[in-house]
């Protein structure tokens, strides 16, 4: 009869020592697969979200909105306070990039932007749209773009890729500027964002060459820090909106193409970071920036998920993925369990063995 009991109990713990090692397996993204560059990310996007919640609740923009809904926070939920949005913030002054942002944030808060204040903001942004396929300057047309795609909105896509890849610079980049002035020196900041709208529509006319020259002046342009400068600095910013449309291109932003002289753009971007766990704009002087800080945030939640919140944005994925998040967690808690119950019956049985 102990023999028997032995069999059967030594058959159970196989069968859960196969089983625990099997969820161990599956888990992704935890202690047991992380490289030096993931802890690294992860501690600074904890010392961030610790300033946030000790100095900065009140949240003022957009962008912030979104990048702390991309951390996985509930900022409809204390200790998050904000803004008082209303109709009278977008009239017919409103650029498209102010509607876009409003667009985007209110998707992050979990609020319809085709239904606010009596009104449909993205039908709204869809007609300014003009006979050229474009929102506006560059700038207006990059996030107008985003944002429509992100709502679901209906414009013609053709005509604003053809926008878009019209407005190229000779040197392969995108700069902040007028239209149809290709001899601007380009920018980094808005080469990355533009490869964000680029990335959605890769199957048109001009866009798979357009979006390989600007990766070239990407390379070209990235300094042996791993950042990259605009406007003679090295700077969040810019270093936050490269990650950013690399990301949402599915490059590998760690990998040896994109690290000089053994430095890739999280050590460039981890040089900003301050003691309070904000961002500062540049290295001269160093003071806390808060555009600075919310992008570092963005591009690096980017970085961790290996994708875009420009295109995950609505609130459908997030849940999921923290629904995924909860699970992996689950996984570990029973596989250590499992261990633990093995090495339990196993002294149990040597105990027997001995009496």
């Amino acid at each position: 009869m102990l023999k028997t009991c032995k069999r059967v109990i030594a058959s159970l713990l196989v069968v859960m020592v196969l089983l625990s090692f099997f969820s161990l397996g599956k888990v992704h993204n935890t202690v047991f697969a992380k490289n030096k560059e993931d802890i690294i990310v992860d501690d600074i996007i904890d010392n961030v979200l610790e300033f946030y919640k000790s100095e900065s609740t009140e949240l003022s923009t957009w962008d912030e909105i979104v990048s702390l809904h991309w951390s996985g926070e509930d900022i409809n939920a204390d200790p998050w306070q904000l803004p008082d949005w209303g109709s009278d913030d977008l009239n017919d002054e409103s650029p498209a990039s102010s509607y876009a942002g409003y667009i985007l944030g209110l998707i992050a808060r979990g609020e319809d932007p085709t239904n606010i204040w009596d009104r449909n903001l993205v039908e709204e942004l869809q007609e300014m749209q003009n006979e050229r396929g474009a929102f506006g300057n560059i700038n207006d047309h990059i996030w107008a773009v985003i944002a429509l795609e992100a709502s679901d909105g209906k414009y013609d896509v053709n005509k604003a890729m053809e926008y878009l890849t019209s407005q190229q610079k000779d040197d392969g980049g995108y700069a902040y500027g007028e239209d149809d002035t290709p001899e601007l020196i380009s920018e980094p900041d808005m080469t990355g964002m533009a490869l964000v709208a680029l990335s959605m529509h890769m199957d048109k006319d001009n866009v798979a060459e357009t979006v390989d020259r600007a990766l070239e002046y990407l390379e070209a342009s990235q300094l042996s820090t791993g950042g990259f400068e605009s406007w003679g600095m090295e700077n969040t910013n810019s270093i936050a909106a490269v990650i950013s449309g690399l990301i949402a291109l599915e490059e590998d932003v760690l990998s040896e193409k994109w690290t000089k002289d053994g430095n890739t753009m999280v050590d460039a971007l981890s040089e900003f970071l301050l003691d309070d766990g904000s961002f500062t704009y540049g290295l001269e002087p160093k003071e806390s920036n808060k555009m600075a800080t919310y992008q570092a945030l963005i591009a690096l939640n980017d970085l961790k998920k290996s994708k875009s919140v420009w295109k995950n944005i609505n609130a459908k994925a997030t849940v999921g993925e923290q629904s995924a998040k909860e699970n992996d967690n689950k996984t570990v808690i029973f596989a250590v369990i499992g261990v633990a119950l093995l090495g339990g019956f196993i002294y149990y049985i040597r105990r027997k063995k001995q009496v």
